[in-house]
């Protein structure tokens, strides 16, 4: 695997280690994703608003989302802007973890389509980075985006040096020790892979 030296890619992993150093954590439980929210907003200058909905009046290619992001207003000067993440109720505690930090991963590294007054949905490729080709291209911007909140996610979930340290554990066990999927936790695997 070479995708992670792809420059987006570094600078996501770069921006979840300065969001981990900030963190109160210990790496005895899982993140806690509010004082995630607390600090993406501090960096990003968002304040962001949490809730979990029922997309499943939105039709069916909203509804397979993860969750849909609304900027109300971007930050002007030092005035902070305004974002609300809706999560899908549809699906279980792990996957709505995950889609609320790839989501903020989007707030914190820049890289979405966010335009005030609409909504943007996010379905993250189910947290699979092997969409990435091996040169570290996917030929799509959109694709790329969502990779980039993937790699920031993946890496504020299940930071490097905790996960180094619990790879002794069998998968269910760390599963539930950071809160996320055997699928996220195989990313996060190609990642470390890849050194990071």
């Amino acid at each position: 695997m070479v995708f992670m030296n792809n420059p987006a890619y570094i600078d996501a992993y770069e921006k979840a280690n300065q969001v981990i150093k900030k963190l109160p954590y210990s790496g005895s439980s899982m993140v806690d994703t509010d004082d995630v929210v607390k600090i993406v907003g501090e960096f990003s200058k968002y304040n962001i608003f949490i809730y979990t909905a029922d997309f499943s009046p939105l039709g069916k290619d909203i509804s397979d989302c993860g969750a849909l992001t609304s900027i109300i207003s971007k930050p002007q000067g030092n005035k902070y802007g305004e974002a609300r993440i809706y999560l899908n109720a549809a699906f279980d505690v792990k996957f709505r973890r995950f889609s609320l930090v790839h989501e903020l991963g989007h707030l914190m590294t820049g890289k979405n389509n966010f335009k005030e007054g609409y909504f943007f949905a996010s379905a993250h490729i189910q947290y699979n980075l092997t969409y990435i080709k091996d040169d570290g291209t996917s030929g799509s911007e959109a694709i790329e985006n969502e990779q980039i909140a993937n790699v920031f996610a993946l890496s504020v979930l299940m930071p490097k040096e905790v996960f180094e340290r619990k790879m002794n554990l069998d998968e269910d066990t760390l599963c539930a020790t950071f809160g996320v999927s055997m699928e996220a936790l195989n990313s996060r695997r190609i990642m470390l892979r890849d050194g990071r």
